[in-house]
């Protein structure tokens, strides 16, 4: 069974989910097919590696070597396991980041 406490939703994901359900009644009116789709799904996994790269903020040659050796997904792995990530709650700028002593706080800006 879950704790009282824990079956409650936070304010932050109640914002996300009413703006999510605003937003669903334009996206069902204008669906994206399978005839759009492809050639979105191309171009994206075609610049993935470029995207990476642009997105990581380390190093660009390190990143660069290590996605060429390992290609993205190996690249990540080995991020990971140097203690280069982000959980949810960091990711959505919901909590501050840290690691080790060092700490980034939660700043949406």
């Amino acid at each position: 069974m879950i704790p009282p406490r824990e079956r409650l939703i936070s304010i932050e994901d109640r914002i996300i989910g009413a703006r999510f359900l605003w937003r669903l009644p334009s996206c069902l009116r204008h669906p994206v097919g399978p005839e759009g789709a492809r050639p979105i799904l191309r171009q994206r996994l075609e610049r993935r590696e470029a995207d990476f790269l642009a997105l990581a903020g380390c190093e660009y040659g390190d990143l660069e070597r290590i996605v060429g050796q390992e290609g993205v997904k190996g690249a990540l792995h080995t991020l990971y396991r140097q203690g280069v990530y982000l959980v949810l709650g960091e990711f959505k700028v919901r909590r501050a980041v840290v690691r080790g002593g060092a700490t980034i706080a939660a700043d949406p800006s």
